[in-house]
């Protein structure tokens, strides 16, 4: 039990740092050449400060500097970042500075940043790790006595866009909609591709998945390809799209069509100029 606990919280302290590279890559994304600038900015910083004053001066304001960065990171509020840069600025540029007193601010330093960063991980790793109990209610079955390491196990399988909270409520509504654990693997795949590709929120592209497998008792064949094509085919956005799905979504649950000929028929209506709740309608 100590050792799940340990590789959990290794796992988490993992994920802080996969959430904190894909800020980068998402910026870069956005604005090309982010990235390069802001490192570009940093180094620039860290050059001018260090050949205009000591190098203990230098490391304690690119420290306070790193801080504030994170700050605004954090809270998004410049007021609150530029305050705590001035308020560790002027201690830090009026305090002559000795081996004993730069290994103390260091020492202080790296200690809050373990701390937190444990924290952060732990508070990560309960997290996930309700959720996936919670997940675990529906699936209890003689042939799977314990469903919520399985779901962990699916979890940590699988590398895509998704963080470990979100891969965490997919499965669990997933489970919720019906889906065994044989097609969790699959429905969190595809949630993940769904939500990236038309932008939707997690939860909204798997209770989608969660209805395409139930229409069948399977996800069929090319499933993920018939949904883009008949949001493309429909003239109207993803959640749009959506929406007329969730709300249409009893006449196809009674296995009388197929997902293509179900999806095909939204696309049209909606590029008819019907709104959603008039297709939910139609199939009453």
């Amino acid at each position: 039990m100590r050792k799940s606990g340990e590789e959990s919280l290794g796992q988490s302290a993992a994920q802080v740092f996969r959430r904190f590279w894909a800020v980068l890559q998402s910026a870069n994304s956005l604005v090309p050449g982010a990235t390069f600038v802001g490192t570009a900015i940093a180094l620039g910083a860290v050059l001018l400060i260090s050949a205009n004053t000591g190098w203990r001066t230098a490391a304690t304001a690119i420290v306070v500097l790193v801080v504030a960065v994170v700050i605004f990171i954090r809270r998004r509020r410049f007021g609150e970042a530029a305050i705590a840069l001035v308020a560790g600025l002027f201690p830090a540029l009026s305090t002559t500075w000795t081996n004993g007193l730069f290994i103390a601010f260091c020492t202080a330093w790296i200690a809050l940043a373990s701390i937190a960063l444990i924290i952060d991980s732990v508070g990560l790793a309960a997290q996930v790790q309700s959720i996936f109990t919670a997940a675990a209610v529906p699936l209890r079955a003689p042939a799977s006595p314990d469903p919520a390491k399985d779901l962990q196990r699916i979890a940590s399988a699988y590398s895509g866009l998704v963080g470990p909270v979100e891969k965490a409520k997919i499965l669990r509504i997933l489970s919720y909609r019906g889906l065994p654990i044989s097609a969790m693997a699959e429905g969190l795949r595809a949630v993940d591709q769904l939500s990236a590709v038309l932008e939707l929120e997690h939860h909204t592209a798997a209770g989608l998945v969660a209805d395409i497998y139930r229409m069948e008792s399977g996800f069929p064949a090319g499933y993920l390809d018939t949904i883009l094509a008949a949001v493309r085919r429909s003239g109207s956005s993803p959640t749009q799209f959506v929406d007329a799905f969730e709300r249409s979504r009893h006449a196809a649950l009674g296995g009388e069509t197929t997902l293509n000929d179900f999806a095909n028929q939204i696309a049209d209506k909606l590029l008819k100029g019907l709104s959603s709740d008039q297709i939910g309608r139609s199939w009453k």
